[in-house]
């Protein structure tokens, strides 16, 4: 099984696509045939915990059976929060 990957972003990104290296990171592993998650984060200047990891939470459910084959990256506070949902559920 193919891995999905969700990207979560430093705040301040309101196209993430177009910020840092998220856009290039997803051309990449698309064209490789991966499933690469690269949406903009609710809140994106605060990048509030009671927003994000509820956000992550529905990415990961919506696009993959069992969370099993997920990996998150998270830059900044993307890292932050992929380590607060690691922390919540099983990864």
């Amino acid at each position: 099984m193919k891995p999905v990957v969700v990207i979560a972003p430093g705040n301040g990104c309101n196209n993430i696509r177009k910020s840092n290296w998220y856009g290039e990171l997803y051309n990449r592993l698309t064209e490789k045939g991966i499933l690469c998650i690269c949406e903009n984060f609710p809140d994106p200047l605060h990048a509030r915990r009671e927003n994000w990891i509820p956000y992550m939470k529905s990415l990961v459910d919506k696009n993959s059976s069992d969370g099993d084959n997920v990996i998150l990256v998270g830059h900044s506070s993307g890292a932050q929060a992929t380590l607060r949902y690691c922390e919540q559920y099983p990864v």
